[in-house]
């Protein structure tokens, strides 16, 4: 938990403020990360269309997953304990806290995100494969309408995760993606993924990264 809150560049004032958050989330025992991959045989029919062997269609601007043979879906969250202290912060007026908590929340689940990518990679190697770069729901890639599909087929009620009417996902600090994998799979640089983002004009953690010397 340190080693991860520890890669955050803060202010000194508020890196003051982080060991009394760190001691709540221990003591509250907030951090119940769950995840989940299912992987499954797929054709891409054109760069818009994916089809699932079972004959369900995922449709975007699918690029990406061009070539796969196969599709990991991935859902992960850090639980609804995480998303439930951070409206108690706020409630109770306490907004640093709440804010330094939630900020906390996405960097962890950011960082379980691409463990799980990473044991995808690993898995797919192992049996020959390569594994493209993943596609996240509300990406320009992928409309969030595509959430409701990737959850049922990956049966991601099994930990909890549920899709809003509007596509989100419940508990807050929850994340899914779907990840090709085949042969010449291709793969994004991390500076074209983060000009995907839909934060990327306002993400503080681009912008702290390029102020490091």
């Amino acid at each position: 938990m340190r080693r991860a809150i520890a890669g955050v560049r803060v202010r000194p004032a508020v890196q003051r403020r982080l060991g009394g958050v760190t001691e709540l989330i221990a003591r509250e025992r907030l951090l119940r990360p769950v995840g989940l991959c299912r992987t499954l045989p797929v054709s891409v029919e054109t760069p818009c269309r994916l089809v699932f062997a079972s004959g369900q269609v995922l449709e975007g601007d699918l690029e990406r997953l061009q070539g796969a043979r196969e599709a990991a879906i991935v859902f992960v969250t850090l639980g609804a304990a995480w998303s439930d202290a951070v409206s108690t912060c706020f409630r109770h007026d306490e907004p640093l806290q709440g804010f330094l908590l939630d900020e906390i929340g996405t960097t962890l689940l950011e960082r379980l995100s691409r463990r799980l990518e990473a044991m995808v990679r690993l898995s797919a190697r192992q049996r020959g494969l390569e594994a493209g770069s993943p596609v996240q729901p509300g990406q320009p890639a992928l409309p969030l309408s595509a959430q409701p599909l990737l959850a049922e087929t990956a049966e991601a009620s099994s930990i909890g995760i549920e899709v809003t009417a509007t596509g989100m996902l419940t508990p807050v600090k929850s994340l899914s993606m779907i990840i090709g994998l085949g042969q010449g799979m291709r793969r994004q640089t991390q500076k074209e993924a983060c000009r995907e983002c839909p934060s990327f004009a306002r993400c503080e953690h681009r912008r702290s990264a390029e102020r490091c010397p």
